[in-house]
């Protein structure tokens, strides 16, 4: 009886083991992914928003009352 209480306590030790080890390696891939992805969207969103604050100057500079000026 008490080699099976052994065998049983070693497999449920592996078990946990292993899910842990995933566990771990899962958070570590996505610390990774968001340490890349992050940035990354950060930059985009910067880009789109001096393309748009460009645009709008570029469409209020001139109204329709206005014409530009001639040189």
């Amino acid at each position: 009886m008490g080699q099976d209480t052994e065998i049983s306590h070693f497999y449920i030790n592996l078990i946990t083991g292993q899910q842990e080890y995933s566990s771990r390696q899962a958070g570590i891939t996505a610390g990774i992914v968001l340490a890349v992805l992050v940035p990354i969207l950060l930059v985009l969103v910067c880009i789109a928003y001096q393309v748009f604050v460009r645009r709008r100057r570029e469409t209020t500079k001139y109204t329709i009352k206005d014409t530009p000026p001639v040189r």
